[in-house]
């Protein structure tokens, strides 16, 4: 009887039934793994070089999905069947880069491993890094130009 009864202070098993006192390890002890076979790490910075290299492409909202711009986060329209605003708030500046993302209900951020287009209001403050030398305007994008986009943009 004196077994039973220290078996039960015993702080690990307080409050649970005998069957549930123990935890088994259901898996087997694994050896370490051999580390040879891998290289040295890659600097963040090196793997994302490719970014640079793709240019900035004026587009119409109207051709794209988009809504939002992917640094300020102003919106252009609610949904992206929505009607595209007027002139000369009609374009968006297109580039490929690793998105940064958070899932809803999620504290965890994640970033995609193959390069997406995201887009920019044609602004130096919301575009920093698109100067005249890495952007590209199509030639039916550059006919379907106003005036006024061609003085708003990049301002």
């Amino acid at each position: 009887m004196r077994g039973w009864f220290e078996q039960r202070l015993d702080p690990n098993g307080a409050g649970k039934k005998d069957n549930e006192r123990k935890s088994i390890r259901k898996r087997k002890k694994n050896a370490p793994r051999d580390l040879s076979q891998y290289g040295d790490r890659i600097d963040v910075e090196a793997s994302i070089d490719h970014e640079s290299d793709s240019p900035y492409e004026v587009v119409f909202i109207s051709q794209t999905k988009a809504t939002t711009c992917y640094w300020c986060k102003g919106r252009v329209r609610d949904k992206a069947s929505d009607p595209p605003p007027p002139a000369p708030h009609v374009i968006f500046l297109r580039h490929k880069e690793c998105r940064v993302y958070q899932r809803s209900g999620e504290s965890k951020i994640r970033i995609t491993k193959t390069p997406e287009a995201v887009y920019y209001h044609p602004l130096r403050s919301c575009a920093p890094q698109a100067i005249r030398d890495n952007i590209e305007i199509e030639e039916t994008t550059k006919e379907r130009l106003v005036e006024s986009n061609k003085t708003a943009s990049l301002a």
